[in-house]
């Protein structure tokens, strides 16, 4: 089984149900395997071939979902890439992934053009947009042959390589297999309640992997519709209105978002009844800010917790978690993560991978079919990452009696900001670049918006001057927005370790005072 064959299955057997809706623009299951038939005939042409790997650079849409099943049924491999990069970002991760074609949106063309410099593998780029201008999806379509070659396509083959931020700086991609996405996205069936009659309101960016295995793939697989709405500008009025008018049944968000929501104050004024499930994940939640939540809009809230590298589900505090935690009074439920699904392996471990006591703080690990096989073109941080068999998360946990898993700190050097991973060390190697900067740590600080914020503390060098201003300057021109530091501290010393290494954990200390756990 892979997830081409999942489309042709709904064209037969439901052709005219509708599968995308965009800008009031309908596409019925019988369309969209015959447009992604067109599309991928239209690659093969072009000389793509199984196993190539075909970029996305785009806003939300509906065409990015015929990308998805025409490579699909080619044995493609999509590498969505993040608008919000910048080029040099955007260039590595072409290089790195030996991408033949990107597949963009003329809002990026000028960032496009600059980042496709010295990407000797990429030989095309093509616009979704309709017109039939030079390198539009138009005229792609038009060297289609009548039908695509049939490509054999087999559970192990790839079908995603999702980049995620890495401890050394430079981000890696997880190579995602159909088995991989097909068991991901029956756990996010059963454990969120999706059936045929789902209607997905994809407000994440179609860029993720929260997005493309959370959102996509599930629904594609229970035959579901898509409601597709531009993500650059997540607006609550837009957010309710298509709720009521196309009987949105599940959504997924990251904390900000539903604080945005629970601060909207036209709530009353929608209907919002065909909700079942309104999903989160990315980053907890604060447990105030939940029970206000389901005070507000009822109890249709689960969280999922998973990673980039083990699909988007591997711990899940369900629906029905949440009702009981509030039922039975314990709400410090509602402050874990869930309980491990079925089809996943989960233990905590010390740093001999021996598993810990009930209570204790150890590593999390995972083991089972929706886990990566490694990283794209990087054997040694597979090796790093999976061993024995078991994916080494980085995240600091406890479990009680009862298997909720409660996250306290991070082992990895990452921040979560706003659902967005940040490597703290690629935002160091930007800092150092100034010459005035003797020691730089960049870690996470509670923000009652976005979650965590990124924050950089720098000590200076001897008779050197080394301004706030400076800093900001320099991360704008290399990082993406949201891996900027927020804030900037400056100090003579940092806390350090006999060995000299700076003792990262200490120094959030003042900055999480009066909270049970280093991470929000």
């Amino acid at each position: 089984m892979n997830v081409g064959e999942l489309v042709r299955r709904h064209a037969r057997w439901t052709p005219e149900k509708t599968a995308t809706i965009f800008e009031a623009e309908r596409v019925t299951y019988a369309e969209l395997d015959r447009g992604s038939d067109r599309l991928l005939s239209a690659l093969q042409a072009s000389g793509t071939v199984k196993g190539d790997r075909i970029a996305t650079l785009t806003d939300n849409c509906a065409r990015y979902i015929e990308v998805v099943a025409a490579c699909a049924k080619g044995g493609l491999i999509i590498v969505p890439i993040n608008p919000r990069l910048t080029a040099s970002e955007i260039r590595f991760i072409l290089r790195n992934s030996g991408s033949s074609v990107l597949f963009g949106s003329r809002t990026y063309r000028e960032t496009i053009g600059a980042a496709r410099e010295g990407c000797e593998d990429l030989r095309a780029v093509n616009y979704l947009e309709e017109d039939a201008g030079e390198g539009s999806y138009g005229e792609l379509i038009a060297r289609a042959e009548a039908d695509a070659s049939q490509v054999e396509v087999n559970p192990e083959d790839g079908l995603f390589i999702s980049y995620t931020s890495g401890t050394t700086g430079s981000p890696k991609g997880a190579l995602m297999t159909h088995r991989n996405l097909l068991t991901n996205a029956s756990n996010v069936a059963l454990y969120f309640e999706l059936d045929p009659g789902t209607v997905s309101l994809v407000v994440m960016p179609q860029s993720t992997g929260g997005c493309n295995h959370h959102i996509v793939i599930p629904t594609l697989f229970v035959g579901g519709t898509f409601v597709i709405q531009d993500a650059r500008h997540f607006e609550p009025a837009r957010f309710f209105g298509a709720i009521q008018q196309y009987k949105v049944t599940h959504v997924q968000l990251v904390p900000t978002m539903i604080y945005r929501l629970l601060d909207f104050p036209d709530v009353g004024n929608f209907d919002l009844s065909s909700m079942r499930v309104m999903g989160y994940g990315s980053a907890p939640m604060a447990v105030e800010r939940l029970r206000e939540a389901i005070d507000r809009f009822g109890p249709i809230f689960a969280q999922a917790y998973g990673q980039t590298e083990a699909g988007s589900l591997a711990v899940c505090l369900t629906r029905r978690h949440h009702i009981e935690a509030i039922a039975q009074n314990q709400l410090e439920v509602l402050g874990s993560s869930g309980r491990p699904v079925n089809t996943v392996d989960v233990r905590i471990v010390d740093d001999n991978d021996r598993d810990v006591s009930v209570g204790e703080m150890g590593e999390v690990v995972f083991r089972g079919d929706t886990v990566t096989q490694g990283y794209w073109n990087a054997p040694e941080a597979t090796a790093a990452a999976i061993r024995n068999g078991w994916l080494h998360t980085g995240d600091m946990a406890k479990a009680d009696e009862r298997g909720f898993i409660y996250h306290v700190d991070r082992k990895k050097d990452i921040i979560i900001s706003g659902g967005m991973n940040v490597s703290a060390r690629e935002v160091e190697e930007i800092i150092y670049l100034h010459p005035g900067v003797r020691e730089c740590a960049v870690i996470a600080v509670p923000d009652d918006h976005w979650g965590e914020s990124v924050k950089a503390v720098i000590s200076v060098r001897d008779g050197q001057r080394v301004t706030s201003e400076e800093i900001v300057k320099l991360c704008r021109e290399h990082l993406a927005s949201y891996k900027r530091p927020r804030s900037i501290d400056f100090v003579e010393e940092f806390p350090k370790s006999g060995m000299g290494k700076i003792l990262k954990r200490e120094l959030k200390l003042k900055y999480w005072a009066n909270r049970d756990r280093l991470v929000s």
